[in-house]
């Protein structure tokens, strides 16, 4: 994929995210949603970001098991 692809994929998740948040915040009656986006924003990347890492850790430790 080419950079454009994964931006436009990427935007695409963080505006359902956005307008996920901003339904969730109105139904329960809060008033910071942008404390509950940034909130829910990092709960789904930081799972990404680790299970990133570890897989490029596993992807690098295997291509020195090979040479």
């Amino acid at each position: 994929m080419r950079l454009l692809d994964w931006l436009v994929a990427v935007s695409l998740v963080v505006i359902g995210i956005a307008c996920l948040t901003m339904a969730a915040t109105w139904m329960m009656g809060s008033s910071s949603a942008i404390h509950n986006f940034f909130s829910i924003l990092m709960w789904t990347i930081v799972p990404l970001v680790i299970a990133a890492i570890v897989y490029f850790v596993l992807q690098f430790k295997q291509g020195e098991r090979g040479k």
